[in-house]
């Protein structure tokens, strides 16, 4: 069973996602954020998947009317950040299988948020991750950023969208409807078993940036 898995699972990097290099750029020299502004910052340190080269995972900002903005797209050992005005945003993941995060974030902040595939060892899971990863957005909260995650996100390279990024989000007409079924599938219970769309609180900005 583990010998199927693991077969799945390193498939995985040639049937899906595409390099983090062609769609992100590494930032050398990271620009503090604008006074009274917030930031929210997307990683994965899943270094045990052997997606790490090769499964991207597009992030979105959703706008009014069922618009959207892109923020980039991640790889494990990476990690995107969004500089935005304190308020209520949702974010959410362009993928087949639909993930969600609403926030509320406070001058001056920064916010972390895990991206997570709930790998099993399930053969029948692993055989669906081919074509259909999963990836869930968790919210990290002040309690949760204690010193070992702390250095699993200093670990990660922080990048930026590449103009190839952009002009694949320009390409794609399918994810208007994606955002829209995000809504259906959390309201039936079926991303991930949850009814309520994970939230990160403005209480759980701290005043690092990692």
């Amino acid at each position: 069973m583990k010998k199927l898995v693991g077969a799945l699972l390193s498939a995985a990097v040639v049937l899906t996602g595409c390099s983090s290099m062609r769609y992100g750029e590494v930032v050398e020299k990271p620009v503090p954020p604008q006074e009274g502004n917030a930031t929210v910052t997307f990683y994965r340190d899943d270094f045990n998947l052997p997606d790490k080269v090769s499964t991207s995972v597009p992030v979105l900002l959703e706008k009014a009317n069922f618009e959207y903005e892109p923020v980039g797209f991640l790889n494990a050992g990476y990690k995107i950040r969004k500089e935005l005005p304190p308020g209520k945003y949702s974010f959410f993941i362009g993928s087949k299988q639909p993930s969600r995060l609403n926030a509320e974030l406070a001058s001056n902040k920064h916010y972390y948020v895990r991206l997570e595939a709930p790998v099993s060892k399930n053969a029948f899971f692993a055989e669906s991750f081919l074509t259909n990863p999963r990836f869930e957005m968790l919210p990290m909260t002040r309690d949760d950023l204690q010193k070992d995650i702390v250095q699993r996100i200093r670990s990660c390279t922080l990048i930026k969208m590449s103009s190839a990024a952009q002009e694949w989000f320009d390409s794609q007409q399918d994810l208007k409807t994606k955002l829209m079924n995000s809504y259906r599938v959390y309201s039936q219970g079926g991303a991930f078993g949850l009814k309520t769309i994970p939230k990160l609180e403005a209480e759980d900005g701290i005043d690092k940036l990692l």
